[in-house]
């Protein structure tokens, strides 16, 4: 039995807790706190990054503990957060408010796919010639919905230009609005009153961009009719856009180019002209072939009449007619068809790098690549995946929208070579070969890439699959991929995963409620794995195996599902990837093992599947830490077939260790003894572990050589969980499981940890101190999430079996209390005479109203609404003391009432006024009487991460 619900209602935690009152491990008591020490044997441990960095917490308290000299409290001090818990949830160097602007920077080849506007995240926006630009989506009815002249798109500096998506920098030509490509990427059916081709969406199909000379061509189908559809510009940024089609067209069809108004229309031969519906742009466009001009529905429409094989439709776009006179007369017939298959080589040039092998000091260990850098079009190596050809060649996507292929990966890595094969991705991450293909996850397709004229570089952006949505403006993107037995592509994208039909035309549905979920990875045996990042709704870092209909609560209410298991934070603070290893050639993780990857501290760890799980019909795991440190935050990995080794690459974030933009490692096993589990079961009565190598017998049987503890998390609207005690579940802390007796197995490589009063946890810890039956001392540990333990363990001596402990699996939560949760809620004294000020959430973590004046003594009434993606507040603090308010916010993360707190820190003192944390699409007011000193009052946001970034000003004047 499982009980998905715990109401919190009944616990002994108030409001009044502060700081002082919660039982966290910190330096001035638990000496195991204290981030000067434990740092032995990390390469990386003296770089800035890691300067206060707090290594190993669970292991060094196990330790601390162990020594009969150290008094072991009845319930032991929780997890203190990154760094020991003194600067925040992220720790010191977090970079949660890092701006770069290097991705401006870096040159554009043709065209970029990025979210544009937080208006359609497919968007692929083309460099046209004579500093003219377009943009188009797929998704909005096959659309040009973008035309301007003056710059390339610009990114916004905040980390990185990720979290917002691209902005047309220079004058608009011609545009639709915001409302009309929105609705365009919503309808199914035909709608006059969209962009683009006014057919059905079952009548539209993508085929692909060819990356050709002369510029984009972009291939589709409408009613079956094959398009290709391209536009150029001349000086003055006048438009040509040629429509080509092979087959013919059916009969007439509908186009929407731009918004126009239909007053003070001039009609001339083939052509119109007017203006835009404020009047302030002018347009003129005149046709050649078989279609008319009309302004329908504030619109430009192109009346498309049947086409012949073969025939061309183009349109000359301008802001007089004598512009696209003068267009149409100077205009030459070419082939879209001819000239979509020329494209000459752009990146000829190589880079060649010796990689730096590691000592054989250990079972395992992390040989470096260097990443080519300083190229001469700049190109930013934030890597996000790798996969490996039959031959042992990689092929590395990047963030930024590049795919590198790196050849020369053999044991002595001296002439590693680098070669940049495409360009001008949405931001992928995830690349696998599939059927002799190389298929990139964009932020809302999947592309394969295709080589056509064999000059070693991608000419043909092919789309496999668009039936899924990506967020706009959101620094969340889509992830994957993996295929499950059936042939059936699963990925992540938003809050969902989906699984996609084989012929990619089809998107379902299968797990709801996944909380940026960048980590992912597949199974020889089809199951597919998900690890959401720690936060609403994700009290840690959590494996999820993909079950059509399970819920694991993120913007939603509905009842739990349980994972496959946790991982601690102090383990893993923000989980990467996962990995299944079948390599004869890589020891004894060789052999269908699976790995953690870590992109938080750039690390990795072993996941073992509970061997009981056929008599106890469940699937749960534990995870073992392992050494070896990456420069970057780790995401993707994949075995090299020439060497059998593991290969993984990562990049530079927020919330994360890294000391480099990007890494590209080598995990070696170099044969030496692995002193690691590699097998477990959990049983009524304790563990059975399983080593690789034969143990030395007095070291297994001293009880005293191992420490047992557990915990709970707690699954809330608030960011992340602290660590609660099971047996005390009012007190954040562990709970000691006293070890009785150990054992060593008949084939001397397997233990039994006798633990009577083991019982169902979110979270257990089993620290040993063991010698190898070769002489070799080593401490290990094993981390495993129990929901289910299997019968009791017999053996001589056993203690009698435990009948009073509990045995059923508690998924603590707060859901109750979120079911009955509002969106329109108000707080302070009501007043229908005060001053409303209305503030609203934006994209790009920020307000729209950044100032406001009131009235010194003057009654307020402030309405937060939240458009955003993720919760928001604001609070209201005292000149002077944003940053106080701020820090002290940030540090709020182990408070289990900082959400009822609205993350308002106690005291209240420096704050006047403040709205609760208000959820997506939700408002609060919040009333309360302006200060009567004049001067300027920050706002902030105080949700966690957002303070540095959403902040304004309130003047009392």
């Amino acid at each position: 039995m499982i009980i998905k619900f715990a109401i919190l209602s009944t616990l002994g935690l108030t409001l009044s807790s502060t700081a002082k009152d919660l039982n966290i491990a910190r330096v001035e008591k638990h000496p195991y706190v204290d981030v000067s020490k434990g740092r032995d044997g990390y390469r990386f441990a003296g770089k800035l990054a890691n300067e206060v960095r707090l290594y190993d917490f669970y292991q060094r308290q196990a330790d601390y503990y162990m020594d009969s000299k150290n008094r072991l409290p009845k319930v032991i001090p929780s997890y203190p957060g990154l760094d020991g818990g003194e600067y925040g949830h992220w720790g010191k160097h977090n970079q949660n408010n890092y701006r770069d602007n290097r991705w401006n920077e870096m040159g554009q080849s043709g065209f970029m796919g990025q979210q544009m506007e937080s208006i359609a995240p497919d968007t692929i926006s083309v460099l046209l010639g004579n500093n003219c630009y377009a943009a188009f989506s797929a998704k909005a009815n096959l659309s040009f919905f973008r035309f301007w002249q003056g710059e390339f798109v610009k990114f916004g500096d905040f980390r990185w230009g990720t979290s917002s998506g691209a902005s047309p920098k220079g004058k608009m030509v011609f545009s639709q609005s915001k409302g009309r490509v929105g609705s365009a990427r919503n309808a199914t059916k035909a709608d006059a009153k969209t962009v683009g081709w006014q057919v059905d969406k079952s009548e539209q199909k993508y085929i692909g961009m060819h990356d050709a000379d002369g510029g984009a061509i972009f291939s589709y189908k409408i009613k079956g009719a094959s398009v290709l559809d391209s536009v150029q510009a001349l000086k003055g940024c006048h438009f040509v856009r040629t429509l080509e089609f092979a087959d013919g067209t059916p009969g007439l069809i509908k186009l929407a180019l731009f918004e126009a108004s239909d007053k003070g229309l001039t009609l001339s031969k083939n052509g119109l002209a007017g203006t835009s519906p404020d009047g302030k742009r002018p347009w003129a466009v005149q046709v050649e072939g078989g279609a008319k001009l009309v302004v329908e529905n504030q619109m430009l429409i192109l009346h498309l009449s049947k086409q012949v094989r073969a025939s061309q439709v183009k349109l000359y776009m301008g802001t007089t007619e004598a512009d696209v006179a003068n267009l149409a007369r100077s205009s030459k017939q070419t082939s879209l068809a001819k000239r979509s298959e020329t494209r000459k080589t752009r990146w000829d040039k190589t880079v060649t790098v010796k990689g730096t092998l590691a000592k054989n000091d250990k079972a395992y260990v992390v040989d470096d690549i260097p990443l080519p850098m300083n190229t001469a079009n700049k190109s930013l190596m934030f890597m996000t995946d790798i996969a490996f050809d039959t031959l042992g060649t990689a092929y590395i996507s990047t963030l930024m929208g590049e795919v590198w292929q790196v050849s020369g990966l053999d044991a002595s890595l001296n002439n590693v070579v680098w070669k940049k094969i495409a360009t001008g991705l949405n931001q992928p991450f995830g690349l696998k070969i599939w059927d002799g293909k190389i298929h990139v996850l964009e932020r809302e397709q999947i592309t394969y890439l295709e080589d056509r004229n064999n000059d070693g570089e991608i000419d043909f952006y092919g789309n496999f699959s668009n039936d899924f949505k990506g967020l706009d403006g959101s620094h969340t993107h889509s992830f994957g991929m993996g295929r499950d037995k059936e042939g059936r592509t699963h990925l992540v994208s938003g809050w969902t995963s989906y699984r996609i039909s084989k012929d990619g035309n089809k998107a379902e549905p299968m797990v709801t409620g996944l909380r940026n979920c960048m980590g992912f990875g597949q199974m020889s045996d089809g199951t597919i794995l998900v690890g959401p990042q720690e936060g609403t709704s994700t009290p840690t870092s959590t494996l999820i195996e993909i079950r059509k209909g399970d819920n694991y609560g993120f913007k939603n209410k509905e009842e739990l599902s349980t994972p496959l298991g946790y991982i601690p934070r102090g383990v893993d603070n923000s989980t990467g990837g996962f990995l299944e290893v079948d390599s004869k050639r890589w020891g004894p993780l060789g052999k269908k093992s699976l790995i953690g990857i870590c992109y938080g501290y750039g690390s990795w760890y072993h996941i073992m599947f509970d061997k009981n799980a056929a008599i106890t019909k469940h699937r749960q795991i534990a995870s073992v830490p392992m050494a070896g440190e990456f420069s970057s935050g780790v995401t993707r990995g994949a075995v090299n077939p020439k060497d059998g080794q593991v290969y993984l690459v990562g990049l530079d974030g927020w919330g994360d260790y890294a000391i480099e933009n990007g890494c590209l490692h080598r995990v070696r096993y170099t044969g030496k003894p692995l002193h690691k589990p590699v097998e477990y079961e959990v049983f009524d009565n304790g563990i059975r572990i399983a080593f690789s190598e034969a143990l030395d017998k007095q070291s297994v049987i001293k009880s005293k050589n191992y420490f047992a503890q557990m915990w709970n998390y707690n699954n809330s609207r608030q960011y992340g969980s602290p660590e609660f005690s099971i047996k005390h579940p009012d007190s954040l802390g562990h709970d000691h499981l006293p070890v009785t007796s150990t054992h060593l197995l008949d084939n001397g490589k397997s233990i039994f940890v006798e633990i009577p009063s083991l019982q169902p946890a979110m979270q257990m810890h089993l620290r040993m101190h063991l010698k190898s039956k070769a002489g070799v001392t080593f401490k290990t540990d094993l981390f495993p999430t129990i929901v289910k333990q299997g019968d009791f363990y017999n053996f001589e001596g056993a203690q009698a079996k435990n009948t009073t402990k509990p045995n059923t699996f508690v998924l603590r939560s707060d859901r109750d209390e979120l079911k009955n949760s509002k969106l329109v809620t108000q707080s302070g004294k009501v007043d229908e005479h005060a001053k409303r000020i209305k503030i609203q959430t934006i994209l790009g973590l920020k307000y729209d109203v950044l100032k406001f004046k009131v009235k010194a003594g003057e009654s307020v009434a402030l309405e937060l609404h939240n458009a955003d993606a993720m919760p928001h507040n604001l609070v209201l603090t005292m000149p002077g003391k944003k940053e106080k308010v701020g820090e002290a916010a940030f540090k709020m993360l182990n408070d289990p009432n900082a959400i009822k707190k609205s993350y308002v820190p106690d005291g209240g003192l420096d704050v006047i006024a403040h709205t609760t944390v208000v959820d997506p699409k939700g408002t609060h007011t919040t009333y309360f009487t302006a200060p009567k000193e004049k001067g300027e009052y920050p706002y902030i946001c105080t949700f966690p991460g957002h303070w540095q970034v959403m902040q304004g000003v309130m003047i009392v004047e």
